[in-house]
């Protein structure tokens, strides 16, 4: 970056590489879609990053259901309590967040 002073004379900084975790492309994978009475989640890399939270949000926005699960643990939710709908899934491990839609029959 170049940086100008009221006086007219410049400096240039040093250049400093930066990762993160989220250059790794992690895929969810939610099933079946549509659901009926649960789904599951599953992840194509096995995260050992901490817990996994799960939330289901109607369309309204509204808050219908959270868990937390650990790592290593099958992601079922238990959709029979339901109405049917449109859903909103957020999981979130740490930092990393995922959103996907899914249809209760």
């Amino acid at each position: 970056m170049k940086q100008t002073d009221f006086d007219g004379t410049f400096t240039y900084s040093d250049v400093i590489v930066v990762s993160t975790v989220a250059e790794q492309k992690i895929d969810l994978d939610i099933y079946p879609n549509p659901a009926t009475d649960r789904v599951s989640l599953s992840f194509d890399k096995n995260l050992n990053l901490g817990r996994i939270e799960v939330q289901l949000f109607n369309l309204m926005g509204e808050l219908v259901m959270n868990e937390t699960f650990e790592p290593g643990e099958n992601i079922v939710l238990g959709l029979a309590t339901v109405p049917s709908g449109i859903y909103v899934i957020q999981a979130q491990i740490g930092c990393i967040l995922w959103i996907a839609k899914v249809l209760k029959q």
